[in-house]
């Protein structure tokens, strides 16, 4: 085994692991590979992880990592999860986004527009942002990522494991500083990223049918996302 942790990023969809990784490749002691073993057999899987992370060989001079999207959990496609859930040397950082409604209609604005990154190119109009949502597909999908953050967080408790928001990285300003010390590098050394955020709208100008919607949600597990005054400042 190498000489220092590994890290893996276990994330949901549209909560800004692209932003954490980009921030994380801009630091000289960092290495972070992205969604790697989602296009790895089974084989192929095994061969990459014992060479990059399990390997007895030199050692690197950066800490390097990837990440893990919560489908991997129940992926029949290789057997990356339950790797790294039996080597407790990776340390783990668990990212969701607090808002999981923001996040959901996220990843519907992205569906629909085929832009799935934030950058200088990746401008979209709002006309063309906006999506017609159903609220029981929201809600299931809300209560799923809510009862596999509690999964996650159980599964890996042997785990050295960092909790972190995309609100609180892009709002606080110590939180960066707090993940390089978690991961063992240089905090003093100013990262950066090209992404940057969409969907600065409010939930009422990005979904069509937000009326019926907002009656659809309300006196569920989705109510307390309605509440935007803090979500549009933070946007902003």
């Amino acid at each position: 085994m190498k000489g220092k942790s590994n890290f893996v990023i276990i994330a949901h969809p549209r909560c800004g692991a692209h932003l954490l990784m980009s921030l994380l490749n801009s630091h000289p002691k960092i290495h972070c590979e992205g969604e790697v073993f989602n296009k790895l057999n089974s084989e192929e899987c095994d061969m990459h992880f014992q060479e990059k992370y399990l390997s007895d060989g030199s050692i690197s001079n950066t800490v390097d990592g990837f990440k893990m999207p919560y489908v991997f959990r129940n992926s029949s496609k290789n057997n990356i999860w339950n790797e790294v859930n039996r080597n407790t040397h990776f340390k783990v950082i668990h990212l969701s986004r607090a808002n999981l409604l923001r996040a959901y209609v996220s990843n519907e604005i992205a569906i629909k527009t085929k832009y799935w990154f934030g950058n200088e190119t990746s401008h979209v109009n709002l006309e063309d942002k906006k999506c017609v949502l159903d609220t029981k597909d929201c809600l299931r999908w809300i209560n799923n990522s809510l009862r596999n953050q509690k999964k996650i967080e159980y599964e890996f408790r042997y785990h050295q494991s960092l909790t972190l928001t995309y609100e609180n990285l892009l709002l606080n300003k110590d939180k960066t500083g707090e993940v390089l010390g978690f991961l063992g590098v240089d905090p003093s050394v100013k990262i950066s990223s090209q992404f940057k955020k969409q969907n600065k709208e409010s939930l009422s100008d990005l979904i069509k049918n937000y009326e019926e919607f907002k009656k659809g949600i309300l006196n569920s597990t989705g109510t307390e996302f309605l509440d935007e005054k803090q979500e549009l400042e933070f946007l902003s």
